[in-house]
């Protein structure tokens, strides 16, 4: 550094220049071995310096982890209307698609506009919507064999011998105390049917599937998992003994229509 008054060069820690007596201000030095004295910013101005660069990675860092959750979660959103709505995205076989997760969904759909168009996404969860409507009419059953000691005395099963009665019966027994309105018909449209066992201590409920068609000549004897949309689902006393579980299949001959929409395909 040089005297700015008479261009005497400044000698290290010096407060007057040795020739005019002008004096320097008071400003920290450091000494450089290749270039000589030089002046060091001041102290503010370096925390200020500081600052504003801890402040610009702070925003960096706040943009870059907004920017990879609002990705994720439109991938995540991607991901449910691919694998949710659209079953034959994710077909495992012919004629078949791989269903949703039954049980998560208990409400009944309320028109046209709830069921979807895709014909296996439709039928996925016509059948949830029945099993869960079989899931609320046992419950009640089981609230008024709570106070009453036994079934409501609707119809009767003995050993392999069915007689089922529509579940309109059951409103006697279960309205209002038990339930607002009792489920009648399935959400094709077919009724559900009950029967209780001779002693009154069993009961079973049945829907009949898409086609409306009653399979069973008698209640299975242990659990069973059924692969076509026409099958009867069957609730027995104390859960189901009979549920529609992993791909699904169209497997009747009046039903090839809905398989022929869903899958492409045309009768040869």
């Amino acid at each position: 550094m040089h005297c700015p008054k008479c261009g005497t060069r400044r000698v290290a820690d010096d407060r007057h220049c040795t020739n005019c007596g002008f004096t320097f201000r008071a400003e920290p030095l450091i000494v450089d071995p290749l270039v000589g004295e030089r002046n060091v910013k001041h102290i503010s101005g370096a925390v200020h310096f500081s600052r504003t660069a801890v402040l610009a990675i702070c925003i960096a860092l706040a943009g870059f982890a907004a920017g990879y959750f609002t990705g994720r979660s439109n991938r995540a959103a991607l991901h449910d209307v691919t694998t949710g709505s659209r079953p034959l995205d994710r077909q495992t076989e012919k004629g078949a698609s791989q269903p949703p997760n039954f049980g998560q969904t208990n409400g009944r759909l309320e028109g046209p506009a709830d069921v979807p168009s895709d014909p296996f996404a439709r039928e996925y969860k016509l059948q949830r919507q029945a099993m869960a409507d079989l899931r609320e009419i046992a419950t009640s059953c089981q609230s008024y064999a709570v106070d009453n000691n036994h079934f409501p005395a609707v119809g009767w099963l003995n050993g392999s011998s069915l007689h089922w009665v529509n579940a309109t019966g059951l409103s006697k027994f279960l309205v209002p105390d038990y339930i607002r309105r009792v489920p009648v018909t399935d959400p094709w449209g077919h009724e559900y049917r009950y029967a209780i066992g001779a002693d009154e201590k069993s009961f079973a409920l049945i829907c009949t599937g898409s086609d409306g068609i009653l399979d069973q000549v008698s209640l299975p004897s242990d659990h069973r998992d059924t692969r076509c949309f026409e099958n009867d689902i069957i609730w027995v006393t104390d859960g189901f003994k009979q549920i529609p579980k992993g791909p699904q299949h169209f497997c009747k001959r009046h039903h090839n229509v809905l398989r022929q929409t869903a899958t492409g395909e045309s009768d040869s």
